[in-house]
């Protein structure tokens, strides 16, 4: 590590065990540290940061598969046609979402439905197309059958609402990669239990920078990422729209323990959040600022 790094390391930690830490500081140090970490979701959380617009990555992949199971969904009370999955040739995309979501769906109901695991579903499915100029297409002879609708009732309408992340998690990631890094590097001095003590303001100052996370999902469909209400506890929620549907879909990215009642915002509470960012006041106490009112 270079002694420019490892200086501004040393200052963002001296910033977390003082009390002086905001979103920006916290950002300071994800953005130092990225480079030290290995493929995980705090790295992508680093690289959300440097690359805010994402086309890749853990967020982007949970967006497109749900996004990819809803486009073709037959939801009721949608006010336009829903768009027909198309079986015959699918791209590389829909290919690996159609296998996606089989690997995704409850074992115990794959058995259920087909007398048989997720294992053979997968081969017996992947036996009926070739690779064909980028995309996946049925092989010759073959047509769609009712072993793919029913993969497509079975599997691809049953949509994965758990998070990406929890702030448990992320909380630990961060307390390893701190570790890790005073391992290899003596000159950092830090007490690693204050990252457990400050964890809920360490991570609202998290979701603040990362509502400025945009996806381009797999069709070149535009999604967001929102700070959502969930049973008065807040957290990053991705949203997208749907050609066949009037209102947006969200879909949960990280969790927190913060309530929103604790955010001290003079407002009733919605479904989400506006832009908001987190600074110092000037009782040097931590706080929520709407941008609007910035």
């Amino acid at each position: 590590m270079d002694l420019k790094r490892a200086y501004n390391i040393q200052r963002h930690l001296d910033l977390l065990s003082n009390d002086g830490f905001d979103e920006y500081s916290i950002k300071g140090l994800l953005i130092d540290i990225r480079d030290y970490l290995p493929q995980s979701n705090l790295r992508e959380i680093c690289d959300s940061i440097a690359h805010p617009l994402r086309d890749k990555g853990g967020s982007w992949g949970k967006l497109s598969q749900c996004y990819w199971q809803l486009k073709y969904a037959p939801i009721q009370g949608t006010p336009r046609p829903v768009p027909l999955f198309p079986p015959e040739e699918l791209s590389k995309e829909e290919y690996f979402a159609l296998i996606r979501g089989i690997e995704n769906t409850n074992a115990d109901r794959i058995t259920a439905e087909f007398g048989f695991d997720e294992k053979v579903l997968k081969n017996k499915v992947k036996s009926i197309y070739s690779k064909k100029n980028g995309s996946w297409a049925l092989k010759k002879g073959q047509k769609p059958h009712k072993l793919l609708v029913k993969t497509l009732n079975v599997c691809i309408r049953q949509i994965e609402v758990r998070v990406l992340m929890t702030q448990e998690d992320m909380i630990t990631e961060i307390i390893q990669a701190v570790k890790s890094l005073m391992e290899k590097f003596e000159s950092l001095t830090f007490d690693i239990n204050v990252i457990n003590n400050k964890a809920n303001d360490i991570s609202l100052c998290i979701l603040a920078f990362l509502q400025n996370v945009r996806f381009t999902l797999y069709d070149g469909t535009q999604a967001e990422s929102i700070i959502n209400i969930h049973q008065d506890n807040i957290g990053l929620n991705g949203l997208f729209p749907l050609s066949h549907f009037d209102k947006k879909f969200s879909v949960p990215l990280i969790s927190s323990l913060i309530k929103y009642q604790s955010l001290n915002i003079n407002e009733p509470p919605a479904n989400q959040l506006p832009p908001f960012t987190v600074v110092r006041n000037r009782a040097s106490m931590l706080e929520v600022k709407l941008i609007r009112d910035c």
